[in-house]
């Protein structure tokens, strides 16, 4: 699949996926926006490109209209655009990165007394239990 209807692709499954910051949502969103716009103005904002984007808004886990927007996109020769393809590369780079971060998971275990541990945004649990004090051998 080229690149610009994977990134398109990617960026309307990216636009539902939790864990995203809103930074990265909105990066996304004006690349994708970008995209769209630059298609529209060199094709016409009723372009045959435009219709097969608008429909695979509607539904973009249908097939159909993933293929359809494939099929636009070699028709129009839109693969063959540097600037679309740069812009498609770097909305793709950009997608893969934060949903690599938004499944970062970090584990940590922690001894002692009384410690507590949250990352950025989260929360902490402490449970507290009684140990017996170790009995020292006398000679």
């Amino acid at each position: 699949m080229d690149p610009i209807t994977s990134a398109i692709i990617a960026a309307l499954a990216a636009g539902v996926t939790a864990g995203l910051t809103d930074t990265a949502k909105k990066l996304i969103s004006d690349l994708y926006n970008t995209i769209k716009e630059k298609i529209g103005k060199k094709h016409g904002k009723d372009s045959k490109a435009i219709k097969a984007i608008n429909d695979l808004e509607s539904e973009p886990d249908f097939a159909p209209y993933q293929s359809g927007l494939q099929q636009r996109v070699n028709e129009l020769k839109l693969d063959k655009d540097s600037e679309l393809i740069s812009l498609a590369t770097k909305l793709l780079s950009i997608i893969q990165e934060s949903q690599s971060k938004a499944n970062l998971q970090t584990i940590q275990n922690v001894y002692g007394n009384g410690n507590a541990v949250a990352g950025t945004g989260g929360t902490a649990t402490i449970n507290v239990q009684q140990t017996k004090p170790r009995r020292r051998k006398t000679r």
